[in-house]
């Protein structure tokens, strides 16, 4: 078989793959460094990280080429495998240590030769083991299994529910690959974090039986069409009849629109944060890709629009940019005082070319106005931004210059479950003055109480 080399669309969801691992790793790190040591004469307790690629080399669209492979071009398997060793070579000197395991699922055995070809040539052979026995995997293995992902989602389930953190990357090549109930078990893990791919492309094939009862269907739109079922979990193909609705009133695209936008509801009844993303990468629509992040911290889903920042197609996505300067607001503005020694208010990086600055003071009044006399978790802040194109770090700024005026009161936004308290009458806070230091030989007011009975 000739080697292949990602479809554009394919290639743009391992470069946002690429950022969110970082972003992924930085979490597991920050775990390992806060992590309490053990009690003398006890084992520590370990942090255990997970990558889980369901479709590897058959997953998402390619396009044949040439001769050999493009030059330099790594899968998303590899990408997953070389997070986890940056993130264990890390490892050493923290407080407790860090066992990662990595699952490489794939069912096309020509596939699976390239895989096995290609983490020779990164030099983790010897770490590599052909088998489903999952939970026999030592710490640093990579279990490569031939075989369909749904066919050994539950093993896959059981390991990622006893991680601590644990990242799925899953862009099946076709619907009926990944039926609902296999991503509920997935998404049933506390630590899991699930990046999808929608396999869009065998929907626009829809519009030629458009007149077709199901029963009329060739057999090969039959399988499409229960795949889809399957993917969305809707045995009453209610699905079908939306997208035929919509592609006569809209077009292909609309019509792909409103399918996705019932994916996303349906994985909304199923998990904590679910953050949509469509990117169209021309006027085609089979140009169009569509990711879902479903997570338990919604700060990792604002960290999915920092991924894309990243990655540079910040501007392809449809994103909400209602806090975004417009262009006849984008004067230069002095920089903010920022309050010294918070964390919070760290200033968040240059905005991509072409993407303009959050307008902070809309953003800081929104939120004051939305939570104004309650006190919520930090999580309930970020809840309400997830459809947004704001970063952690931006909306971080907003909150330090509510915590400047006292209009949000708080210790810490480190944990996404700290409270803030939104006073229905803010008070600033005031600062405290240091007494002025003595110089050498120099008599204060106070010297002379010293030691006075």
């Amino acid at each position: 078989m000739s080697p292949v080399t990602p479809h554009p669309s394919t290639a743009i969801a391992h470069r946002i793959l690429d950022h969110y691992l970082a972003e992924w790793s930085e979490v597991v790190a920050r775990d390992l460094r806060s992590a309490r040591p053990a009690e003398e004469g006890e084992e520590p307790a370990a942090v255990r990280a997970v990558y889980v690629d369901g479709f590897c080399h058959s997953g998402g669209r390619h396009l044949l080429v040439g001769p050999g492979r493009v030059a330099g071009e790594t899968g998303s398997a590899l990408r997953g495998v070389q997070a986890l060793d940056r993130l264990a070579a890390r490892a050493p000197g923290t407080r407790v240590p860090l066992h990662t395991a990595t699952v490489l699922v794939e069912e096309d055995p020509a596939a699976l030769e390239r895989l096995l070809g290609d983490l020779e040539r990164i030099g983790v052979a010897e770490r590599v083991r052909r088998t489903g026995d999952l939970a026999a995997l030592a710490p640093g293995e990579i279990a490569v299994v031939h075989a369909e992902f749904r066919e050994v989602a539950d093993w896959v389930a059981d390991l990622v529910a006893e991680a601590t953190h644990a990242l799925c990357f899953l862009a099946p090549p076709a619907a009926g690959k990944l039926p609902l109930p296999v991503v509920r078990s997935l998404a049933a893990a506390e630590g899991a974090d699930l990046l999808l791919s929608f396999p869009h492309a065998d929907l626009q094939k829809q519009a030629r039986y458009r007149g077709s009862t199901l029963a009329d269907l060739p057999t090969h739109a039959r399988q499409t069409v229960d795949g889809y079922s399957a993917m969305l979990g809707d045995a009453r193909y209610e699905w079908l009849q939306q997208w035929r609705q919509a592609e006569r009133e809209g077009g292909v695209r609309e019509a792909e629109r409103r399918v996705v936008e019932r994916y996303v509801a349906r994985l909304e009844q199923v998990g904590e944060v679910v953050k949509p993303v469509t990117l169209h990468l021309s006027d085609e629509p089979a140009d169009t890709l569509h990711l879902v992040l479903m997570t338990a911290d919604p700060a990792r889903a604002l960290a999915l629009n920092r991924a894309l920042r990243d990655t540079g197609v910040e501007e392809k996505a449809e994103r909400d940019d209602s806090f975004r300067l417009k262009a006849e607001e984008a004067e230069p503005k002095e920089a903010e005082v920022l309050e010294l020694f918070a964390p919070e208010a760290t200033a968040a990086p240059p905005s991509a070319s072409g993407v303009a600055d959050v307008d902070a003071d809309r953003l800081a009044r929104t939120l004051a106005e939305r939570f104004r006399g309650r006190t919520v978790p930090y999580r309930d802040v970020l809840l309400g931004l997830i459809a947004t194109d704001l970063t952690p770090e931006e909306v971080r700024r907003a909150m330090a210059a509510l915590k400047r005026t006292g209009e949000a009161v708080y210790r810490s936004l480190a944990d996404p479950e700290a409270e803030v308290a939104f006073p229905r009458d803010p008070v600033a806070p005031t600062r405290k003055k240091r007494a002025p230091r003595a110089r050498e030989g120099e008599i204060t007011l106070l010297s002379g109480l010293e030691g006075a009975e």
